[in-house]
């Protein structure tokens, strides 16, 4: 009968001691958490916008239209609004983003030189006026940028390539006594350099993004140079125009809509 007894409470001890080692499970680990592709950040994506401004240009030639005596014509400080629109796309990697993007603008950025006054015997004067028009703006770039304050803030640098349209007026009045003739001649020109500027861009509301910005446009010393040599030599002897630098400066407001980026099929939005 002791047997019998201490045979059963052996079983039951058994029995109870595999129910507990079935009870004990192995830690579960956490699936590992893949880090974010670079487009789901929230500056990352395709955007379209608008913007607008003001706009001034300087063009610092000097153009010898007279060695007897020595008349220079040239100078021209031009301003105006402009207004356009602009595409690119946006990669984050933590707090800093990168992009591409590209911009036209129409404007009337517009200016004339100091006019020249000659006059003659008999009461004849030529009056001499040298004009730049520039009709179209663009640009090509990189932008690189950071958020320092809040991940709604956005400032960068960027820089690329630039295109002007501009038309040079040339202008002639010939004053006779009894007699006014008025000539203009417009030769459009297409002038390519660099550009740069910084700005900055805020998350107005929903997909809607504000900016504002200041590009430097160089184009370079694009005008053509005359050398003029007189015989027999005047007082001064050669005389030989500036090809100077052309440069634009504007400044600009903009609003942009951000779309989604497509990270692995899951749209980010904004």
């Amino acid at each position: 009968m002791k047997r019998l007894a201490l045979l059963t409470v052996a079983a039951i001890a058994l029995a109870s001691g595999a129910a507990t080692a079935a009870d004990i499970r192995a830690p579960v680990k956490a699936p590992a958490v893949a880090p974010a592709a670079p487009c789901c950040g929230e500056w990352s994506g395709f955007y379209l916008g608008i913007h607008g401004g003001w706009g001034w240009k300087r063009n610092d030639f000097q153009e010898v239209i007279s060695v007897v005596p020595l008349v220079t014509l040239g100078g021209i400080d031009s301003r105006g609004w402009v207004f356009g629109g602009q595409a690119g796309y946006n990669w984050q990697y933590g707090s800093w983003v990168v992009g591409l993007e590209v911009d036209f603008s129409a404007t009337r950025i517009r200016g004339e030189s100091t006019p020249v006054v000659r006059t003659f015997a008999g009461g004849i004067t030529i009056t001499d006026t040298e004009g730049d028009d520039v009709k179209w703006l663009g640009t090509a770039r990189t932008r690189v940028g950071f958020t320092p304050f809040t991940p709604n803030v956005l400032i960068y640098g960027t820089g690329g390539l630039a295109w002007e349209r501009v038309n040079r007026i040339d202008t002639t009045l010939l004053q006779v006594p009894g007699t006014t003739q008025l000539a203009t001649t417009t030769d459009p020109r297409d002038w390519f350099g660099w550009v740069a500027g910084v700005g900055a861009e805020v998350k107005l509301f929903g997909n809607w993004v504000g900016r504002v910005e200041y590009l430097h446009y160089d184009f370079g010393t694009v005008e053509a140079s005359t050398t003029v040599v007189t015989t027999p030599p005047t007082p001064g002897g050669t005389f030989s125009d500036t090809a100077g630098r052309q440069t634009i400066d504007v400044i600009r407001g903009g609003l942009s809509y951000k779309f989604w980026c497509d990270c692995g099929g899951v749209r980010a939005a904004y």
